[in-house]
């Protein structure tokens, strides 16, 4: 699970930080583009963005 993040946050390749998760965050908009939406994920930890599927989205 993820909340939005507002003001001045990091970024990482040209993503902005936008969602802190529990064990990561998600930067960059979500990719509404295709049925199946994706977002960047970094693990808490890691050191490189993955792309993810999201599961659920409430808003």
């Amino acid at each position: 699970m993820c909340g939005a993040l507002g003001g001045a946050t990091d970024a990482i390749a040209g993503q902005r930080l936008n969602y802190g998760c529990k064990n990561g965050d998600v930067y960059g908009n979500v990719d509404r583009s295709t049925p199946v939406w994706t977002v960047f994920y970094r693990a808490t930890g890691a050191a490189e963005l993955v792309k993810v599927l999201v599961v659920e989205a409430t808003f």
